[in-house]
This record gives C-alpha cells, sequence and structure tokens, in this order.
C-alpha cells in the first residue's frame, strides 16, 4: 500500500467544484482483478447517491486493471471526507483468526486432529448489501497410512492428503460454534471427533477504558440464516405461443402470461417444496378468430446438494406437471396433459450481490390421464438474472417451452418464448 499527495485535477476527481479541495490524499492499493471489478460497481452507485455532488465523497477512482495478470490499483481520496449512505459502498474482506480446540464431546483416548491454529480463518466477502463467509481449517490426520483416511462434515467427505494433511472449507454463520467431524479409515473403522471454534477477534480501544477490549462477535456480518422458510414470487411476462394440431391451420398468437411461484423450506438448507403456475389471460394479436389460453401448474419437491460450495447451488427437483387449453372452438385444443417431471436447476451468485440461475425440465406426459409413451412429453428451460434487496429480489427472466404428444387420430405440437419479471416477497 503506498500513500502520496496530489492536487486534485478535473480529469482526475470529476465533478469536484473549483476552489473546494486544495489537495488530496489519496492511497493506492493493489487489488485482484475481481474486486476490481466490485469497486467499480460500488462507485458507479454512489455516484447515483450524491445529490448535489460535493468533496464530502469517498471517491473511489479505478486508475488501471491490467487483465493479462489479473491485477488492478484502486485510489481512495482519504481526505475529502466519506458519504453518509454507504450502504453500496466497498467493504473489503474481512479475515478472523479461529482457534480449535477439543470439545467436550471428544472421546478420551482418541487422537485428536492435530490443527494448525496459524492458518485456521473466517473470511467474509461483501456483495453490495450481502455478505457470504466462509469457515477455513488446516488439519493433519495423525495415523498410520493417514492418506487412506477421509474426513466427513455434515455428508460432505474431504480428502486428506500425504502425511495427513486435509483442509476443511465450509459455510460459516455466526451462530457455528462446534465442529463435528467422522474420521474413516481404509479397513471401515469410524471415529467421531468433536471441536469447539473460538474466535479470535480484534482488540478495539473503548471511551473511558484504560485497556482496549475484544470486539463483539458481529453476528450481522457472517451468512444468515432463512428469517422466514416460505417465499411467494407473482410475475407477468408477454409470450409468443405457436400450435400445431392435424387437420388444423398452425395458429400464432402473442399473449400476457401471468405467474406464480411458491416455495417452502422443509429441512433448510437441503429441501426445498415448490410450486409454479401460469395462465395466459390476454391474448394481443391471434393469427385466427379462435380464442385459445393455456393453464399450466407445477408441483415438485427438491434437494438442494450441499456438496455444491458457494457462490455456485445445484438443486434437483421431482414432482408433477399438469397442462390444460381454454378454446373458442371445442374441436381445437387439448385437454388435461400431466405427468411426473425432473427438473434440475444451478444457480451463481455474482460479485455485485445479484445472482443467475437456469434451470431444465423434461415431463413424460398423459392425456386424459391416461399413460402414454416417453415420446409424449413436455421440455423447458430457462435463465434468469436476480437482484435481491433486503426485503425483496427482483428477477428477469427468459423461458422456452415445447410440448408434444400424439395419440391414434390427432398429433399436437406446442412451443413458446416468453420475457418477464417477478418480485419475491
Amino acid at each position: 500500500m503506498i500513500t502520496i499527495k496530489v492536487a486534485p485535477k478535473r480529469s482526475l476527481i470529476p465533478k469536484v467544484r473549483r476552489g473546494l479541495v486544495e489537495d488530496v490524499t489519496l492511497t493506492i492499493i493493489p487489488l485482484k482483478y475481481g474486486n476490481c471489478q466490485r469497486f467499480w460497481y460500488n462507485f458507479l452507485q454512489m455516484e447515483k447517491l450524491q445529490k448535489p455532488y460535493s468533496p464530502r465523497v469517498l471517491w473511489l477512482l479505478l486508475l488501471s486493471v491490467a487483465s493479462a495478470s489479473g491485477v488492478g490499483t484502486l485510489a481512495i481520496a482519504e481526505d475529502v471526507g466519506i458519504a453518509e449512505n454507504t450502504e453500496n459502498s466497498f467493504r473489503p474482506e474481512r479475515v478472523i483468526q479461529v482457534k480449535v480446540t477439543k470439545g467436550d464431546r471428544q472421546p478420551k483416548g482418541l487422537k485428536p486432529v492435530a490443527w494448525d491454529d496459524g492458518t485456521n480463518k473466517v473470511v467474509t466477502r461483501y456483495f453490495g448489501s450481502s455478505s457470504e463467509s466462509v469457515l477455513s481449517l488446516q488439519g493433519r490426520v495423525e495415523r498410520e497410512d493417514a492418506s487412506k483416511w477421509n474426513v466427513i462434515w455434515n455428508e460432505k467427505s474431504f480428502d486428506v492428503g500425504r502425511e495427513g494433511f486435509f483442509e476443511l472449507k465450509i459455510p460459516f454463520d455466526a451462530g457455528f460454534k462446534n465442529l463435528e467431524l467422522a474420521l474413516v479409515g481404509p479397513k471401515g473403522e469410524v471415529e467421531y471427533h468433536f471441536y469447539q471454534l473460538e474466535l479470535e477477534m480484534p482488540a478495539i480501544p473503548v471511551a473511558g477504558e484504560i485497556e482496549a477490549k475484544e470486539s463483539e462477535l458481529p453476528a450481522g456480518e457472517f451468512n444468515q440464516k432463512l428469517k422466514r422458510n416460505w417465499f411467494v414470487s407473482p410475475g407477468l411476462g408477454i409470450s409468443s405461443l405457436n400450435y400445431r394440431q392435424t387437420a388444423i391451420d398452425s395458429y400464432q398468437s402473442i399473449v400476457m402470461t401471468a405467474k406464480v411461484s411458491a416455495n417452502y423450506f422443509i429441512a433448510p438448507p437441503k429441501w426445498d417444496l415448490g410450486f409454479t403456475g401460469f395462465f395466459n389471460f390476454v391474448s394481443l394479436s391471434r393469427s385466427s378468430p379462435v380464442d385459445v389460453r393455456f393453464l399450466g401448474l407445477n408441483l415438485r419437491l427438491g434437494y438442494i446438494f450441499p456438496q455444491v460450495e458457494a457462490p455456485w447451488r445445484l438443486s434437483l427437483y421431482g414432482g408433477w406437471y399438469y397442462s390444460t387449453m381454454f378454446a373458442s372452438d371445442s374441436s381445437f385444443g387439448y385437454k388435461n396433459v400431466s405427468g411426473p417431471q425432473l427438473f434440475p436447476s444451478l444457480r451463481r451468485n455474482l460479485d455485485n450481490g445479484h445472482a443467475v440461475s437456469a434451470f431444465l425440465k423434461f415431463s413424460p406426459i398423459s392425456n386424459n390421464f391416461g399413460f402414454l409413451s416417453l415420446s409424449n412429453h413436455e421440455f423447458a428451460t430457462g435463465v434468469s438474472y436476480l437482484i435481491p434487496t433486503e426485503t425483496r429480489t427482483y428477477s428477469i427472466s427468459v423461458d422456452y417451452a415445447q410440448i408434444s404428444f400424439s395419440d391414434e387420430e390427432v398429433e399436437i405440437s406446442s412451443n413458446s418464448i416468453s420475457l418477464g419479471g417477478s418480485v419475491t416477497f
């Protein structure tokens, strides 16, 4: 880190009015490429909050980004003050050292894991107004043929390297004070270990006190557990429909689509019960006088894989799908199509606090609740961009769906492309 004095120029610090600042202290900090992106995002967000612009601003100036080396620099104007609204301002990673000790339930006579307290830590990364914390521990299994052992935490296996060394990287929240591990040997032997975690909080000066005191555990800055188990997401979109049926001219229409989804976490963070539904409630244009509407309902139970580490999340859902058509011409369309469904979903949290998610869906379908072959099916896929806030999550999505089935007399196929948005409460 380097600190220098510079005279502000309009080209260097935009929108600083003439004569308000004589000189500025800049602290130059080397950054990784991903952090440079977060700085730039937060700087733009802060710019929007300053009305009118004044020197009482924490000026974040991105001086350079060397894409080849993945390194950049940041200049912080220290003596022009900090803006009052810093909700989206940059916060560096917070690192707290961790000491691991034997727990009260640790069996006597069982040789404990040798922990390297010098490298054990909790690292908290900040993404806008949200945060993500990871507990990083390094230990050694002191057993014969140690590399043939495995360390198990929360049904997740960690390999043990040569000479018994291993590393754990697991999600952390403020209530995480005890660590339970299972050690599995090459002959199937199992050892259960119990440890306590002690966070070495930094000492801070306290007014009126002679000595500094250890700061309290900042519970709000770590991963937080769900405050409630259910969420509802109403949404609205526009869909382009294309329907084909034997002996009938193909039908195209553009419709407004209402959507709703609900999720209930049965056993968080692993099990999730979900419901989604949609209905084309307004026809904006159509290729024939026939008025056609589609209704679709989905009920599914999903498992969120704990083996997949942040910022990724992988879920696999299974459940039941139902669809039917409402047409002004009774010879047109299908009724009561349903069947089981498989629905994998993948989500990636981004550095700016937003997220991207994608899904696939396959459902073998039946007609009037009678079983048909697997060639009769519904396939769907989609991608969403999510913008979480403290109380709600906004999303924009693009979806594609295709349904196809036939019986002895009629072949039917339908596909749709939808663009929509929703808000989660």
